[in-house]
């Protein structure tokens, strides 16, 4: 996916307004008041330069597989859908900082790969993504490049995609079916993720 079509697929919430940080890099797209008053549905943010990337992979100490380091450095670094999906990239802001700089940012690559897992996670996984519901995360295999939702703690997988386009593609069009036009959920106790039945 290019980012032209990613931008696209990301619009529409722009009747309820679309803003761009500067400092961040981020377009903000459908004011939420009802999540919070500064609250935005969906975020993409500048590609990240080559030079961003290797600083990104010495902090991972790790390689970022092509398919998820091309959408970083062609498409979007991170990425929010629905403030439902988030999609990590390359953060520039610590915690310390306060205002809007830091909460218009992607949460961390840094976070979702090096951390004190419960069940420490294969070398071939990648985590770059979670689900705001109940924290189930996504990683991409890094043999077959395949995406798979896993649980926490124990990293069951849940759902799984063959590519990451196939992935994107899908779950932006199918969590923009679960909210209304106003990006409020249909149905509250109800849960956005996809289906827990491996997907063949």
């Amino acid at each position: 996916m290019d980012r032209k079509t990613f931008e696209q697929l990301l619009s529409k919430y722009s009747h309820l307004g679309k803003k761009y940080i500067e400092e961040t890099g981020a377009t903000i797209i459908g004011h939420a008041p009802h999540i919070a008053p500064e609250a935005y549905l969906n975020m993409a943010f500048e590609p990240l330069s080559k030079e961003d990337i290797l600083h990104l992979e010495s902090r991972l100490h790790q390689i970022i597989p092509d398919p998820y380091k091309d959408f970083l450095m062609k498409v979007s670094n991170g990425a929010t859908v629905c403030c439902e999906l988030f999609l990590y990239g390359y953060r520039r802001y610590s915690d310390k900082d306060k205002g809007i700089i830091y909460v218009f940012e992607p949460y961390d690559l840094e976070d979702i790969n090096c951390r004190d897992w419960v069940t420490k996670p294969s070398p071939n996984m990648f985590f770059f993504g979670s689900y705001d519901w109940n924290g189930d995360r996504l990683y991409m295999d890094r043999e077959s490049l395949e995406i798979v939702l896993c649980g926490i703690p124990d990293l069951t997988p849940l759902y799984k995609w063959k590519t990451f386009d196939d992935f994107l593609q899908e779950e932006v069009n199918r969590l923009y079916t679960m909210f209304d036009e106003n990006g409020v959920q249909l149905n509250e106790s109800s849960s956005p993720l996809p289906g827990y039945n491996l997907k063949e």
